[in-house]
């Protein structure tokens, strides 16, 4: 069994575990995660400092070092976009509409969790705790897999918040980080289709990179224009086939959008 299978068991333990968490009981574990966050700032940007001297070494753009850098000012916006999430409506368990059909079957449709997401990113490390952070208040697990410019931030944000989740009595396999940031590995978790439920390639590169792979990837995973896969869990209630929901998930951030809609 590979690691990542490993990683995609127990993501999908810790889903089938998150999904019965409470709204309030999962709103107090993101607070957890955002004060951790805080608490451990100095470790944070020790990491990033690796991430930023291995980027200037290798000459990249005042614009991508800027995209990487982290601050005590974007920490603490980092944490308090984990406590914005936190105080959204809870999305699970709301019933959109109900009706009856022609044989007197009262059917209601409600909003569930997806189970376990995984999302492939570029080299922002604010991304690692808006998708951890948003993944989690809807109840599914997700396995992270960033760009190697940001590797040291993002293995120590996601150390911090499974730590947190520990430390408050929940599985630390609700968030997960793949620490092999190669093309290979990316190809391969966009194979592993018996964990996965959804999978999200964020940014225009990998957009490009998913594009050419899309032959690499399972039949259960059907590609898109927009490159964003669904693995179809079951066939629509009207017995068309397969319903595909997911249409663009790239989750919003301050930092992301100020100057660039698709970063």
């Amino acid at each position: 069994m590979s690691n990542l299978q490993t990683i995609g068991q127990q993501a999908q333990a810790s889903a089938q575990a998150l999904s019965l968490l409470s709204a309030s009981e999962k709103n107090h574990l993101l607070a957890a995660m955002a004060d951790a966050l805080e608490k451990a700032t100095e470790k944070i940007l020790a990491a990033n400092q690796q991430d930023l001297t291995a980027a200037k070494a290798k000459g990249t753009s005042q614009t991508m070092l800027d995209r990487l850098l982290l601050t005590e000012q974007r920490i603490t916006e980092m944490a308090n976009g984990i406590r914005e999430v936190a105080q959204l409506p809870d999305p699970i368990g709301a019933v959109d509409k109900m009706w009856r059909n022609a044989d007197d079957l009262l059917i209601g449709q409600q909003r569930v969790p997806l189970g376990v997401i995984g999302i492939i990113y570029e080299a922002r490390p604010n991304v690692t705790t808006d998708a951890a952070s948003l993944c989690f208040k809807s109840g599914n697990a997700v396995i992270l897999r960033g760009g190697k410019e940001a590797f040291h931030s993002n293995q120590v944000l996601v150390t911090i918040l499974q730590e947190a989740l520990a430390a408050n009595g929940h599985s630390r396999h609700a968030i997960q980080f793949i620490e092999d940031t190669s093309h290979e590995t990316a190809a391969e978790l966009m194979r592993l289709t018996d964990y996965l439920d959804v999978l999200i390639p964020r940014g225009r590169r990998l957009d490009s990179s998913c594009q050419r792979d899309r032959h690499s990837t399972s039949d259960r995973n059907r590609h898109r224009q927009q490159p964003y896969l669904h693995r179809p869990s079951s066939p629509a209630a009207d017995g068309s086939g397969d319903r595909h929901e997911c249409k663009d998930a790239t989750p919003f951030c301050l930092q992301c959008h100020r100057n660039d809609p698709r970063p």
